[in-house]
């Protein structure tokens, strides 16, 4: 097994995993750097227009291995009900 850091960096700045996970491969952690992402995409609230970027930046002891990256953006639809919104 190999363990895996999965550090976070979006707009406001970069969380270093200093603990890890372990992981039976690579694909196993491809998933788990995909589920983390999508968590956290899905508590942010985005303005109208603004982009984020979120993305977790994965190594092992002996470098990088990997990021995985998700740009949200949310755009309101043209005569859309302000009281929706």
């Amino acid at each position: 097994m190999t363990r895996y850091f999965f550090d976070f960096r979006d707009e406001s700045g970069f969380l270093e995993d200093n603990e890890g996970l372990d992981f039976v491969s690579l694909d196993a952690a491809k998933n788990e750097a995909a589920q983390a992402v999508a968590s956290y995409a899905r508590d942010m609230v985005s303005e109208d227009g603004v982009q984020h970027l979120i993305a977790v930046e994965v190594r092992t002891a002996s470098g990088p291995s990997f990021v995985t990256r998700l740009q949200l953006e949310t755009i309101t639809a043209p005569g859309a009900d302000p009281g929706s919104r």
